[in-house]
């Protein structure tokens, strides 16, 4: 039986490897995706997200560290990095087609909280500090994200 720990450095493998077929079998039906965004997501919208953003920063890295597993809640930090090459296009946030700008995004240090239901990702909540979260990446790129998205 894999840990909590195993779990969650396989699905940000999956993640960085653009595999969200693979990512979306270690995520509870009820998943839910809080802080890095403007609004929560469920799991389908956060597959969508994370295939949007590899998609754009094909490079991308979650870089975690400092993790620590209490029950079934894993912690850490993580300093995401990619260099945008590809397309930026993330309509459930108001985002279509914008260019690559072939810029280089480093987030600061985030705190993530993961909880882990019956072998599954049920909840991930990202403490994002200022310049952090999807809004950190799009200021870092110089695109704009609209005040109010709508995604639920």
């Amino acid at each position: 039986m894999q840990s909590n720990k195993d779990l969650i450095n396989a699905a940000y493998r999956s993640m960085e490897a653009k595999d969200m077929k693979t990512l979306g079998t270690y995520f509870a039906d009820d998943f839910k995706f809080t802080g890095a965004t403007p609004e929560p997501m469920n799991r389908q919208q956060f597959i969508d997200l994370m295939q949007a953003l590899t998609t754009a920063m094909p490079d991308w890295k979650f870089n975690e560290s400092d993790i620590s597993e209490t029950g079934d809640t894993v912690r850490m930090t993580l300093r995401i990095t990619g260099k945008n090459t590809g397309i930026v296009n993330l309509p459930q946030l108001g985002i279509s087609s914008a260019p690559a700008t072939g810029k280089k995004v480093a987030l600061p240090p985030e705190k993530i909280e993961v909880v882990i239901k019956n072998g599954k990702i049920a909840s991930f909540n990202v403490t994002s500090p200022r310049g952090g979260g999807v809004p950190g990446i799009m200021t870092q790129l110089g695109i704009k994200m609209p005040v109010s998205t709508g995604a639920r």
